[in-house]
């Protein structure tokens, strides 16, 4: 009887038996009588069976992690938002008076030349309105 050659992939271990798997750790070719078949593996040997397992605890555990860190990512974008909400209200509320806070907190309290004149105006404006209080009231008790 003349030796038939076989079409695909031959098993490793027994080359004139045809291949039916392909280990799942290895990638290598296996006969039906080599197959190791545990708890969904397919395998070529009990190393590659327990390294097969391994494996699949090692990804639930990596996987378990990335979910748990997942509902950190969420508080801490759901943290930036608030951050950023209250950093919109604070500008909306000190709308008007945006210069005036950066002097307060970033200028060390000094006031600029034009906060500077405007002070220099109100007290001024002031003292004349003292001056003409001052000089009716005389008047008015001079009979005038």
């Amino acid at each position: 009887m003349a030796q038939e050659k076989l079409q695909g992939p031959v098993c490793l271990n027994h080359p004139d038996k045809p291949a039916v798997a392909h280990c799942c750790v290895c990638r290598r070719p296996v006969c039906q009588e080599c197959l190791v078949r545990e708890d969904g593996f397919l395998c070529c040997s009990r190393e590659c069976l327990k390294q097969a397992r391994e494996s699949t605890s090692r990804t639930a555990d990596i996987l378990e992690r990335r979910n748990r860190g997942a509902g950190g990512r969420r508080l801490r974008a759901l943290a930036r938002w608030v951050v950023l909400a209250a950093l919109a209200g604070a500008c909306w509320y000190f709308r008007g008076d945006i210069q005036g806070l950066y002097n307060r907190f970033f200028g060390r309290g000094k006031p600029t030349v034009k906060q500077r004149i405007q002070d220099i105006n109100r007290k001024n404006l002031q003292k004349d309105h003292e001056r003409r209080n001052r000089k009716m009231n005389e008047w008015e008790q001079e009979g005038l």
